[in-house]
This record gives structure tokens, sequence and C-alpha cells, in this order.
């Protein structure tokens, strides 16, 4: 299917056609109650159809058996200038052991067929979509860089980010649309906006500009790997969920004179939160998975440890700490360490928050780490080794022990404004190269 230069991933669908049968093809848009779609091999044009009419495909095993009087679905076409669709059909004759049988078409019942079994499959029971089942978001991009929203391979990182079935580029509105059948695509999205943005203008500047630009690569934000979100069914019985963290981050999770989880308790929906203080384990009882889960949200902290190539460390923190406290005002983790550089030359980073923020802030440095190498990657080899020299920042460093020590704590807790601050005065050494 030729879906465009300004179109990037896939979200595959059936679509019903007015004579019964389903025919592959791929949502393009989303449009009030009804999608735009285009078909394989462009045998149509690309339509506006109800999204009534469509339904995800079934990929589930190939069948290898069938009854008489069974329901099926029969690849097939009514004439040759159509593509082959998924007719309901039934089971009138087959032997075991034979690669042919004989099935009757429920659009005429006096239309019989001998056919292969390979063109057989179970009856797809995939109900019709919604226009609830689609999330859409759009990315408004700046007038000086809206020729390049059509370059696919410029956000190709941010598709993959936000964990979206399609992105489509639109030059004339400056626009940068994802789709997908997950809200959490909505959410990356709206978090690495502006990221992206900033990193498409780099982008195109350094296109435009060749091996001269290499100076201004210093501190362009940019991508990452996205984390998983679990969706969470609503049940009418008490749901009860048990987790464990460090000890360590049992003050953080209890709060001051148990704060937080008297706020906890407090929720809608929550029955009681039990706290085993000897194995740091938690227990939350409440009317539904969903309200469960919220509540451990707000008690579930983690520390992580993301490492980064020396090389890049000056980048990911950037002058007088300004990336990496991006990095902390998006994810709101309460702080960041940074530990000594090991024998294979990468830096180990720790985050410590909620888990969800730790999570975030992955995404972020991912984000980041891509769109780094890829920024390289426009820099001339010559220009690159005359001018594009990453070098590590003088952050002090300690030798790690349990994992990091205080004195390498580059962020310190959030006060009572929720907001992490940087030690800015530990950073006054940093490299520009963050900048």
């Amino acid at each position: 299917m030729d879906m465009g230069d300004a179109v990037v991933g896939c979200l595959e669908v059936e679509v019903q056609g007015l004579n019964g049968a389903f025919y592959r093809a791929f949502v393009l848009d989303l449009v009030e109650n009804d999608v735009v779609i285009g078909f394989e091999d462009n045998w149509l044009p690309n339509k506006r159809v109800p999204v009534s009419r469509i339904r995800l495909p079934d990929h589930s095993e190939r069948q290898l058996t069938w009854d008489r009087n069974e329901d099926v679905e029969v690849l097939s076409r009514a004439k040759d200038t159509e593509a082959c669709g998924w007719w309901p059909a039934i089971i009138l004759d087959w032997t075991r052991g034979t690669e042919i049988c004989t099935i009757q078409y429920k659009v005429d019942k006096n239309f019989t067929e001998i056919v292969n079994v390979n063109r057989l499959r179970p009856p797809n029971k995939n109900p019709p979509l919604q226009a609830e089942s689609f999330f859409k978001c759009v990315i408004e991009v700046p007038d000086e860089v809206r020729h390049a929203c059509e370059d696919m391979a410029l956000h190709r990182d941010l598709l993959h980010a936000c964990r979206a079935s399609i992105l489509r580029g639109d030059n004339k509105t400056g626009t940068l649309t994802l789709l997908s059948t997950s809200s959490d695509t909505v959410t990356r999205a709206r978090m690495l906006a502006d990221l992206h943005v900033r990193s498409l203008q780099t982008k195109v500047m350094l296109k435009q500009r060749g091996a001269a630009a290499a100076a201004g690569l210093m501190g362009v934000p940019q991508i990452a790997r996205p984390f998983p979100l679990p969706e969470i069914p609503n049940n009418p019985r008490l749901i009860t969920e048990t987790f464990s963290i460090e000890p360590s981050l049992m003050g953080l999770a209890i709060g001051t004179k148990g704060s937080n989880i008297q706020q906890c308790r407090n929720m809608p929906g929550i029955h009681s939160i039990e706290v085993n203080e000897h194995t740091c384990t938690f227990k939350i009882t409440g009317n539904s998975t969903r309200e469960v889960m919220d509540a451990r949200k707000r008690l579930e902290y983690h520390c992580e440890v993301v490492y980064i190539p020396k090389a890049y460390t000056g980048r990911v923190i950037g002058k007088n700490g300004q990336k990496i406290q991006e990095i902390v005002a998006k994810s709101n983790v309460l702080r960041v360490s940074i530990g000594s550089e090991d024998e294979n030359g990468q830096v180990p980073f720790q985050f410590t928050g909620l888990k969800e923020s730790v999570e975030t802030a992955k995404i972020v440095l991912e984000y980041q780490l891509a769109n780094f190498k890829e920024l390289e990657a426009l820099v001339s080899p010559s220009s690159k080794n005359a001018r594009f020299s990453p070098v590590s920042p003088s952050v002090p460093t300690s030798v790690v022990s349990n994992d990091f020590p205080t004195d390498g704590v580059l962020f310190k807790e959030a006060g009572k404004g929720g907001r992490a601050s940087v030690y800015n005065s530990r950073l006054n050494s940093s490299s520009s190269d963050g900048s």
C-alpha cells in the first residue's frame, strides 16, 4: 500500500465492504467518527469510512482440522479487478487428511466452491472498532522547520518512543500527527513534543549547514524507548495488590509521620493499606484494580541505574546541569546520582523516585541518547574529528560503593514545592558540550 512519503508506521485493520467481505486495509487518519484508510497494493483509492466498519485482524494460529457445518471465512474475490477479502462461509464437506473442502458462501447460499484449506480461517471474532478505540495527538512544528514535517527519517525515533502505530507529517499545516490504539501514546507525545521540536530544529540546521554546524550540536535534547504500561481493567469485587520496595526507600513511601500512607488511605475506593516495615511490603485493598493501582503508584518508590557512555555524559548533563535538570522536571524524579566510570567506559546514572517517574526519566534519557547518535551521523567525518569530540564533564564523582555515595548526588530531594533542585555549584566546571 502506498501511504505516501509523509507517513511512517502501520496500523493494519480489516474493513467490511458492502458485499459483506472484509478486506485488508491500513488506517491513515481519524476524522470525527470516521477513519481514512488505504488499501493493500492501492487496488482502491484511500477512503473515509465509519469506524464501525473496521475491526482488528485476527492473527490466531492456522487451524488444521474442520467439521461439517462449521463457520469459516474464506479468502476469495468476486472479480479479478479487486483484492481478495475474507468472506463468511460454511463447511459443507471435508475429508480428514485432504487439503480441499467444499464451502457455501453465506452471502449467496446457492453458490458453493471447492477450495484449498489454506484459504480458510476461523471467523474473526474481533468486534467492530469505535472512535474511542483510537487516540490521536497533533504536534505543531514552528514555521522555520515545517518543511521537515514530511521527512520521515527525522521522526522515526519519536514514533518508537511514543509507541504510536502511525506518524504522519504535513508540511502545509506544519504538524506531526500520531495515531495509536493506546492512550499512553498521547501521554508520551505530549511529554516529548518540545524535545522533538528542538531536536528537529537542530537536525534541519545540520542538514543545511553540514559540517560547519557541528558546533551547534551540543546540548540538543532528544529520545528514548517507551516503557510498557499495562491496561488496567475495572473489577467490581475487592482487589488486593501486594508489592515490596527497597528498605532504603521506606521513609519516602511512608512519608513524614505516615502522611503519604494516610493520603493514600483517603483515596476514593481504597479500603485499607497495610505496611510491614520488616519486609518492606505494602498490601493495598480497594474496590477496583484501577483504584488500587492508583494508590500503588503513589507508594512504589524505585531506584534504577542507567549506564551512559562516557562520551555522552557531558551532553546528558548539560552546562550547569541544565539538561539533566530538564529530565528531572519532566519526570519528577526525586534525585539523580552519578557514579564513577566503569571498566567498559560506562558512567552509571541512578534515578530515585516513584517508579512511574523513574520510567519516565528513562524515556527522556534514552530519547536524548538516540538523537545524539543521529546528530553525530549528520556531521561529516572530517568535521566530526576536528570539532565534534565529546568531552565528559568535570563533575565530582566518587568511587561507587553500596550503589552510589551521598556526594555523588546531583539533585537533592524535593522540598515543600515538590520539585527537585540542582546543585549548580557542583556543575560549574562542566563542559559546555551539553549546552
